[in-house]
């Protein structure tokens, strides 16, 4: 066998070789990813976690940094076919091209692999990005190579202000499943077609994967056919979750591939969605057999639990989201123009320092009128005495919106109120628009609520409520059929 025929049958063997680690070690960054965040859902917001789960997490972590060591006796390995290929350089340039690639995606996966080793799963992003091509993006850059430093980029941007961006989040995390589900391979090997496999695939995952003990370690098409296998399989991820997935796996390629030739057009590619994802959730109001229970038992809790006697009551009299409630301060509550409204356009307070307050949408940053029924049980006076975070109990966590959501959910099941996804406390913003809509029409409801007006008439005007508006809010009839003598006996 020549020389020739030597180097290039070995770098074929080394090319399926790195092929398979490359598999592998992304199978290791999802472990890791699915045991931490596991452990977040066990011990964020006061729960304790639990220790044979992050036992099993460490031993998880521990196969990733072993792979990575592997990849290093790879990378060696390649080094020494280099140097035979830099002898005759002009004879091997096919070879030459194949090996830097084959370099290449070793320097991508190596870099996309130690930030899951080292950052939990609330701070897990694709940080460090591989060397760029000095041709540019081509065809034959792979997709994590191209992809990774426009993610950062997108973070970057969205991260200015010190908080961590929920969008970016999901951008990353729907990238790593297309990669998971679909592989890391050269922008123009992907197929349209690869978009329908990659929601087919998603239309069998189960929903709740990092809960269950039995799918960790596994990728996603692995916990799809374990969950099958299930003689009761868990319920799978829903339509509107897939729905989710794919759009912003489109937003990462459009992103990626703007200015290739030859690649295929992901974005554009119609999906059918698979029968087997859960239907979506229709979401509506908690009806009042529902949320008269909730008002009682909230209304019950002491003083010292504000957290719990408060927010369903003030979810419901002002449409705000959790997240909205979660981070409020009695410096919110302002006089504007004679009436007193919650001011959410100001900036929070934390240490003494400004900080942008975290909302969820451009509309979000509104006056919110504040109804007499919260003056009359009180709300509003104890409010305006705190000094800091209203509802402190969810700021010793990291994500104190994260910590509401789980208290308040757990509480909901408790009382026998919650059912998934569509009996939830954001279901209190359905009451707040519909009953509001009744009262004082639907463009001050959207207003109220933080929802961008429908139409171009609807958006002409002022863009924060009116002091008219604010009124007739304050003084809008009690919602109908709710009982809120709970609240109004306590305080007489």
């Amino acid at each position: 066998m020549t020389k020739r025929e030597t180097l290039t049958k070995s770098l074929s063997a080394l090319a399926a070789e790195l092929e398979m680690l490359r598999r592998d070690e992304w199978g290791a960054g999802f472990t890791i990813l699915n045991a931490r965040t596991a452990i977040r859902h066990e011990t964020e917001g006061g729960w304790s976690g639990d220790p044979d789960l992050i036992e099993h997490a460490r031993l998880q972590e521990a196969r990733g940094l072993a792979r990575r060591d592997t990849i290093r006796a790879v990378r060696e390995r390649l080094g020494a076919i280099k140097i035979a290929f830099d002898h005759d350089s002009a004879a091997w340039e096919g070879e030459r091209a194949t090996y830097d690639r084959v370099v290449s995606a070793l320097a991508t996966l190596e870099r996309t692999i130690v930030p899951a080793q080292t950052m939990s799963s609330s701070q897990l992003s694709l940080v460090s990005s591989p060397e760029p091509d000095p041709r540019g993006v081509t065809g034959d850059s792979l997709f994590s190579a191209a992809a990774i430093p426009i993610l950062n980029g997108r973070r970057e941007a969205l991260e200015s202000n010190g908080e961590r961006s929920r969008y970016a989040d999901r951008l990353d995390a729907s990238f790593r499943a297309f990669i998971d589900v679909i592989g890391d391979k050269p922008l123009k090997d992907y197929l349209p077609s690869d978009l329908q496999t990659f929601a087919t695939v998603l239309g069998r995952v189960p929903a709740n994967r990092t809960k269950f003990r039995a799918f960790t370690g596994m990728s996603l098409r692995e916990m799809a056919d374990a969950n099958d296998r299930l003689k009761a399989p868990h319920a799978r991820l829903a339509e509107s979750a897939i729905e989710g997935y794919v759009a912003e796996v489109r937003a990462v390629w459009r992103a990626t591939t703007a200015s290739v030739r030859d690649v295929r057009d992901l974005g554009s590619a119609s999906i059918t969605m698979p029968r087997s994802a859960a239907p979506s959730v229709d979401r509506q109001g908690l009806r009042s057999d529902k949320l008269n229970p909730w008002l009682a038992a909230a209304a019950n809790r002491p003083m010292s639990e504000p957290h719990f006697r408060w927010l369903p009551l003030v979810g419901l009299m002002t449409g705000m989201r959790l997240g909205e409630l979660v981070f409020l301060q009695g410096t919110d509550f302002v006089e504007v123009e004679g009436n007193l409204v919650i001011d959410l356009q100001r900036p929070i307070i934390v240490n003494g320092r400004e900080r942008p307050r975290p909302l969820k949408t451009k509309t979000s940053r509104r006056l919110v009128a504040v109804h007499q029924l919260l003056h009359d049980v009180g709300f509003v006076e104890w409010a305006m005495q705190r000094k800091g975070w209203l509802f402190d109990a969810f700021h010793t966590a990291k994500d104190p919106a994260d910590a509401a959501q789980k208290r308040m959910a757990y509480w909901m099941k408790e009382l026998g109120i919650h059912s998934r996804q569509s009996g939830v406390f954001h279901s209190l913003r359905h009451n707040t628009k519909a009953w509001l809509r009744i009262h004082v029409g639907e463009r001050t409801a959207d207003f109220q609520c933080g929802h961008a007006p429908s139409g171009v008439g609807a958006r002409y005007g002022f863009r924060l409520l009116e002091p008219e508006e604010v009124q007739q809010i304050m003084q809008a009839p009690l919602p109908r059929g709710l009982d809120f003598s709970p609240y109004q006996n306590r305080n007489t």
